[in-house]
């Protein structure tokens, strides 16, 4: 076995999944698990949504097409589509404009942080 030959395959495997926005459900959850299923064969159970499972409830399914910050000269930031952690899962739909004070951003070391995630679904 040669390990730089391995080390590269799992790093192409990482290269596949990275982009990939997973949550608990949802379409990302089902394209890792086919990509995954690739290195570790395994056996799918399929729930519903409402479904009780041991003490757990299934939750809605959370797909997102489209999430970013827009400021007021019209440059987005935080867009989902280029790294999809600048969105938390399961944040609610938004699309809406607030000022700043009232979003309470917060400046430092050239990062963004803000209180809640704004999304267009």
């Amino acid at each position: 076995m040669n390990p730089t030959s391995e080390a590269e395959k799992i790093e192409k495997y990482f290269d596949r999944l990275w982009p990939i926005c997973r949550s608990i459900t949802g379409d990302g959850f089902r394209s890792s698990l086919e990509i995954l299923s690739e290195i570790m064969p395994h056996e799918k159970l399929v729930f519903r949504t409402g479904d009780s499972v041991l003490d757990w409830t299934i939750p809605l399914e959370w797909n997102i097409r489209d999430a970013y910050l827009v400021d007021p000269s019209g440059h987005k930031h935080a867009e989902f589509k280029k790294n999809n952690l600048h969105l938390m899962s399961y944040s609610a739909p938004f699309q809406d404009s607030m000022d700043l004070e009232e979003q309470q951003w917060q400046y430092g070391s050239g990062w963004w942080y803000f209180r809640s995630a704004c999304a267009t679904f």
